[in-house]
């Protein structure tokens, strides 16, 4: 009869058994959290992207507007109406020439 008797070279081969199949089930915890992790920032960039679209399509129309109601403004018939005067060179105060004027 034979008998099977375990030493000490088993019990390390049983040890780094053991570890190994431990880095296995961590490193697959971990793959699978940053799996969701990248799975939820590519939804979160995705949603980004649509609403940065939207924001660009916004301020392209709120542009749109603002030029309609400056071009409105150099309307010949807008100007005479009110009063004012279109001036071709006209000539603004600056601090400096506010002093230089207040030392003459």
């Amino acid at each position: 009869m034979t008998v099977i008797e375990f030493g000490k070279r088993d019990l390390k081969i049983n040890s780094l058994i053991v570890v190994m199949i431990a880095v296995l089930i961590i490193s697959a915890v971990c793959g699978v959290f940053l799996y969701i992790r990248l799975i939820s920032l590519r939804h979160d960039v995705s949603n980004n992207e649509d609403l940065l679209a939207k924001i660009q399509v916004q301020t392209a129309e709120l542009g749109n507007k603002l030029n309609k109601l400056l071009d409105g403004a150099y309307d010949p018939n807008f100007i005479q109406t009110t009063g004012f005067i279109l001036d071709k060179n006209p000539s603004y105060s600056s601090t400096l020439s506010v002093v230089s004027q207040a030392t003459n």
